[in-house]
């Protein structure tokens, strides 16, 4: 036969209700320790998201820049902490020749060659002045020399703002003396380096 309640003795009942106190006891304090280490993982995850988007703000930071323009100063400031810099972008493939042309200046000795170029940003946004590779060829169109021209090379005017400005074109002159090499032809590539 079962035993009631009622039919237990007091000390039986004491040790009853005592187990069951401690049972629920455990069962609180298991939950409780369960929702802390659900919390801890939340705030785990959360410190690792906020490190992710920290990370892909910092390595797309030119992107970002581009893509939301008013960012920019907010990245240059985060970035004067952090000792990095927000580059201009440098998009060749959106940059082009319209036209070049080297020749003789009359002003000038017969030496003295002309190079006349105008490039253009095709691109919605600011650029950085990209480098110019300026070949020199023989009749055969063979290489005789070979220069990178820096923006410093063909920006003469210090009024040009220090970037490429969206959808615009520049017109540069250089001069340089032939004499010795007695080039026939050229080629002009702009390139970033």
């Amino acid at each position: 036969q079962h035993a009631t309640p009622s039919s237990l003795q007091p000390s039986e009942q004491t040790g009853l209700t005592s187990a069951a106190l401690t049972d629920q006891n455990t069962v609180a304090e298991v939950q409780l320790v369960t929702r802390h280490l659900i919390w801890k993982q939340v705030a785990a995850s959360l410190a690792l998201l906020i490190l992710l988007c920290v990370q892909l703000i910092y390595f797309y930071r030119t992107e970002l820049a581009i893509a939301i323009p008013s960012a920019r100063s907010f990245l240059e400031k985060s970035c004067d902490l952090l000792q990095c810099e927000v580059h201009l972008p440098k998009y060749s493939a959106l940059l082009s020749l319209e036209s070049s042309e080297l020749r003789v200046n009359p002003n000038h000795q017969a030496e003295i060659v002309t190079l006349l170029a105008t490039i253009r940003n095709h691109a919605p946004f600011q650029q950085a002045w990209p480098e110019l590779r300026l070949t020199l060829t023989d009749l055969d169109d063979q290489a005789i020399a070979s220069r990178i021209l820096l923006p410093s090379d063909y920006l003469n005017d210090n009024k040009l703002p220090q970037f490429f400005t969206p959808d615009s074109e520049i017109e540069i002159k250089i001069y340089f003396d032939n004499s010795e090499l007695k080039a026939m032809g050229y080629r002009l590539e702009l390139i970033y380096l």
